[in-house]
């Protein structure tokens, strides 16, 4: 066949056919699967997001089930998984639809559709993928709108991978929550006790013989450089120390104070409060007169010291040095409350010492009266925790009760409990007596180890110029060896040690050793007169009281009970979106527009069946044939151009259905109006069955019969 020969046309007589080619129009189900399986992997992930976005964890009670953060970290991994899914399915699946919405639009609707061949073609091309030269007017709308909805598809994906921040979320489940009731077997349960914690009643009824006694000790052997391992800050803790020490305070910015527990304590996924006490002392100098006639209070803390002269003493003869001190209140009654809310109270302590004329002390250098007063805060803080990122919480005012917060906070109080404990001693070898005597405030129960009468002073008031030497030697051995002077390890610019160095042991005569023992004694007393180093001193003293007095009210005691319990547990971990309002606003508009612009495309699709489910390369091929059987002129390959597009909009591109019994040139569309004149003809089309009631029909570009 030469070049210049028309192509034969496509329906010959000779040619077979498939069957009927009403039976090739169909509504195309494997769209409709696609299309719904996308939307699927569209919406369940931005759903999934939204409800873990919104799913609460606070609840630290127990009544999150193990079952709820496994479903939550399977949704997890499901919108983590369709997500990627959707964004690698979205052009193709969209594509898809676009090519079976192209057939739907080229097919013939109703008589006045208009789409030339140009349109046609372009169409076919894909144009939502690359705009190609001479696409129309008409085309070029439908192909923005198809790269529009493409774009929105993926930015909308964009948007989730870069709005949407997960983070690890540690949560409580049944397992986690001491109390909850749990749903399988005791061997799952993952908390474990961390401590005991000291509560309203307890504090109030701690012996204070049992505080003293541990007073005494570290204030005899504890450094200012020493490590602190119950001092908390509230605030930023001061740098350059490996653990807090006392030395911190005086530049200290921040509120030191005392717990029950170490700094380094968490209580995983857990959250309690535990009891705080933190005191600051400040001095001042007054005037002798300003000393009280009268130490005032219940049972106040007073004395005083005058230690005499020996003959053989450097200083016989000179009058006595006085030294009187006052501590007003109660040392026997707790002054605190059987609630939990914050209380502040305030101590004061007066220290005089009386230089007569022509007494001299090289361990006292003047007369002087100080004035200090401390301020004590109890309350009570959380621990750190996953909830507040593993940082202490602030002071509480006012103590909520557990039925406020019943699922934010694992704290069982039971504060007025005097029937649920023995009375102390609750050992019968109890060794120090006077147990139901209660702790004072911190600065009061430090000058009682300090001054008291199991203290390093009871000694030193009971000598006179009667004592035995042997007994003044015992006293001032026992002085620097283990007799617990307060501060004995301090630096000496900043305590009462400085005489530390002059503990001579080797003998000499009584009244040498008197003479030693006023140097150690008038020289400690010398440091209150300093009242810059005395605030500092005395502040690590009731810091120690505070400490003291918390660690032994905090030993678990009597009848069993979970309040002051405190447990720790590190949770169940499950991963959490975190998705800003605005951002769950434009995702979900966007994401919106996409699903109906998809449903509307289905509509249009499967509102009449179709020949095909997109223009493949053979269905191009047909409709060139059909173009070319019918004059209309096709370029050269080396030919298609803008040019060629121009003249293709002249001739319809319309798929319709041509009905048997029409003359070649009628079918294919000829302009000799014969298709009015109803003239029949089958040289050019095979009618699919002559016994059929009615003409068979064939799809032809062109075609009049409506699909």
């Amino acid at each position: 066949m030469s070049s210049n020969e028309p192509l034969p046309p496509v329906y010959t007589a000779q040619s077979k056919r498939p069957a009927s080619a009403e039976k090739t129009l169909r509504r195309f189900p494997s769209t409709l699967v696609v299309t719904f399986v996308f939307l699927f992997l569209l919406i369940a992930p931005w759903v999934f997001l939204n409800v873990l976005n919104a799913r609460s964890y606070r609840d630290v009670a127990g009544n999150i089930g193990d079952d709820v953060a496994y479903r939550s970290e399977q949704m997890y991994r499901a919108a983590v998984i369709l997500n990627t899914v959707a964004a690698v399915l979205t052009l193709p699946v969209l594509s898809k639809l676009f090519n079976h919405a192209t057939v739907a639009f080229a097919q013939r609707r109703h008589p006045d559709q208009r789409v030339n061949v140009s349109q046609l073609l372009s169409l076919a091309d894909a144009p939502w993928s690359r705009l190609s030269p001479g696409i129309t007017t008409t085309v070029l709308g439908s192909a923005y709108g198809a790269l529009i909805l493409v774009a929105i598809g993926f930015i909308q994906l964009i948007l989730q991978s870069a709005l949407v921040n997960w983070e690890e979320v540690q949560v409580a489940t049944w397992f986690d929550a001491p109390g909850a009731k749990t749903h399988g077997s005791y061997s799952s349960i993952r908390y474990e006790k961390l401590g005991y914690d000291p509560t309203p009643d307890t504090i109030s009824r701690v012996p204070a013989a049992l505080v003293i006694k541990g007073i005494t000790a570290k204030l005899s052997t504890e450094s200012n450089k020493g490590p602190q391992p119950l001092l908390w800050y509230e605030g930023p803790a001061p740098p350059s120390t490996t653990f807090p020490t006392t030395s911190v305070f005086p530049r200290a910015k921040s509120i030191p104070y005392a717990a029950a527990f170490p700094p380094s304590v968490d209580t995983g996924v857990l959250r309690y409060h535990v009891m705080r006490l933190n005191t600051s002392v400040q001095c001042e100098a007054i005037s002798r007169d300003q000393f009280p006639d009268t130490c005032l209070g219940p049972e106040p803390l007073y004395g005083n010291l005058s230690l005499p002269s020996l003959d053989d003493d450097s200083n016989a003869g000179t009058p006595d040095i006085l030294v009187r001190w006052c501590v007003p209140g109660n040392m026997s009654a707790s002054p605190w409350a059987l609630n939990r809310d914050r209380q502040d109270i305030s101590e004061d302590l007066f220290v005089d010492a009386f230089l007569p004329d022509g007494a001299y002390s090289e361990g006292l250098r003047e007369s002087f009266t100080t004035h200090c007063w401390a301020n004590t805060t109890r309350g009570y803080f959380e621990l750190p925790n996953s909830h507040t990122n593993f940082t202490a919480g602030p002071l509480i005012e006012r103590w909520n009760s557990s039925a406020e917060w019943p699922s934010s906070t694992n704290d069982l109080p039971e504060d007025n409990r005097y029937s649920s404990f023995e009375q102390w001693p609750y050992l019968t070898n109890y060794p120090y007596g006077g147990y139901d005597q209660s702790t004072p405030g911190p600065l009061t129960t430090a000058m009682m180890s300090m001054l008291g009468e199991e203290s390093w002073m009871k000694p030193l008031q009971n000598i006179s110029v009667a004592t035995d030497p042997a007994t003044i030697k015992a006293i001032y051995t026992n002085m620097c060896t283990t007799g617990g002077i307060p501060f004995l390890l301090w630096e000496n610019g900043s305590g009462f040690s400085y005489y530390r160095a002059y503990c001579g042991l080797s003998g000499g005569s009584s009244g040498r050793t008197l003479y030693q023992v006023r140097l150690q004694a008038y020289g400690w007393f010398d440091y209150f007169s300093s009242t810059g180093r005395v605030n500092e001193t005395l502040t690590a003293a009731a810091f120690f009281a505070n400490e003291a007095t918390l660690t032994r009210a905090a030993t678990p005691k009597g009848l069993s009970t979970d309040a002051g319990y405190v447990y720790t547990s590190a949770g169940v971990t499950v991963h959490k979106p975190s998705i800003p309002l605005p951002a769950v606003i434009v995702i979900s508009i966007l994401l919106g527009v996409e699903v109906l612009a998809v449903l509307a495309l289905l509509a249009f699709i499967y509102r009449k069946p179709t020949f095909t489910s997109r223009l493949d390369a053979l269905v191009i091929a047909t409709i060139g044939a059909q173009l070319s059987a019918t004059g209309v002129e096709l370029p050269h390959l080396n030919e298609a151009g803008k040019a060629w597009h121009k003249i293709l909009q002249e001739h319809d591109g319309v798929i319709g259905f041509n009905h048997g019994g029409l003359a070649e040139g009628e079918a294919r569309g000829g302009a000799d109006g014969e298709a009015a004149s109803g003239h029949t003809g089958d040289d050019g089309i095979e009618l699919d069955d002559v016994n059929a009631p009615r003409p068979s029909r064939i799809l032809i570009v062109g075609g009049i019969g409506s699909l």
